[in-house]
C-alpha cells in the first residue's frame, strides 16, 4: 500500500461508533454504524458516504497528509428510514503518523448534515461544514486497525 490508507477509527464525530474509511485514488469511502440482531438488519444507526467522483488527489510528503476532493453519495439511515440519500461536495485528508496515530477527516455538509444538526461535529477545515473522522484505532499493544501510507521518496 502507497499513498493511500484504510482502517477503523472513531472519536465524537461518528458517537465514538467504530467507523471504517478507505482513501485510494480511486475511491474515498466512510461508513458508520450501530449493531442489531439478524443477519440483514442495520443497527438504530447506519450511514454510508463514498466518493462517485474523484477530482483532486494530493498526496504532500512533507507533510505526510494525502488531500482528495470529489463529489459523494450519502446514505443515512435512522431505524427503517432512510433520512438521507444525496450526492455532495466533499474534503478528505488521511494523515500519516509516524507514532502511528494516522488519522482520518472527511469535511461535507448535505441537508441533514450541516451545522444545524446537534448530532454533527463542525469541520476545521470549511466554515459552514460538519465532520466525521478521528484516529485510527489502537489495540492494547499499540498496533492501529489499519493504515495510512504516505511514501517519503
Amino acid at each position: 500500500m502507497h499513498d493511500s490508507g484504510v482502517g477503523t477509527y472513531t472519536d465524537a464525530s461518528v458517537a465514538n461508533q467504530v467507523s471504517n474509511f478507505t482513501i485510494n485514488p480511486q475511491m474515498v469511502s466512510c461508513g458508520v454504524g450501530t449493531i442489531a440482531p439478524g443477519p440483514h438488519s442495520a443497527g438504530p444507526f447506519a450511514m454510508l458516504m463514498y466518493a462517485t467522483k474523484i477530482s483532486s488527489y494530493v498526496v504532500d510528503r512533507e507533510a505526510r497528509t494525502i488531500t482528495v476532493e470529489g463529489r459523494m453519495r450519502s446514505i443515512t439511515r435512522m431505524g427503517t428510514m432512510t433520512v438521507e440519500d444525496v450526492e455532495h461536495d466533499f474534503l478528505a485528508v488521511a494523515l500519516d503518523q509516524p507514532d502511528g496515530h494516522d488519522r482520518f477527516d472527511v469535511h461535507f455538509v448535505t441537508p441533514f448534515w450541516n451545522p444545524g444538526n446537534p448530532m454533527a461535529t463542525h469541520s476545521t477545515l470549511h466554515d459552514g461544514w460538519v465532520r466525521f473522522g478521528g484516529e485510527v484505532i489502537m489495540d492494547a499493544a499499540a498496533h492501529q486497525l489499519g493504515d495510512i501510507v504516505v511514501d517519503r521518496r
